[in-house]
């Protein structure tokens, strides 16, 4: 949790600064990874009491995108041995 808020951090500086540099690359990776694996389709319960929600005891799995990356190469090398 603190490496993203750090990293939050890092993209608003270098959007205030105008000079994004690697760390702010590294950056972005890292939160675009955890989106990915945290993205599931899993809903969060609400808790009556409260205004929402806090996950908190919900199982969430990550995604096993090589599946998605697998199907769309396939499509691809089909699509290309008879597109031509």
């Amino acid at each position: 949790m603190f490496h993203q808020m750090h990293c939050l951090q890092m993209i608003r500086s270098a959007i205030v600064q105008g000079d994004p540099g690697h760390h702010t690359r590294h950056c972005l990776n890292l939160l675009r990874q955890a989106i990915l694996c945290a993205s599931d389709i899993t809903l969060d319960p609400i808790n009556l009491g409260t205004d929402g929600t806090d996950g908190i005891g919900v199982v969430h799995v990550c995604r096993d995108w090589e599946k998605v990356y697998d199907f769309v190469e396939q499509n691809k090398l089909r699509y290309n041995a008879t597109a031509w």
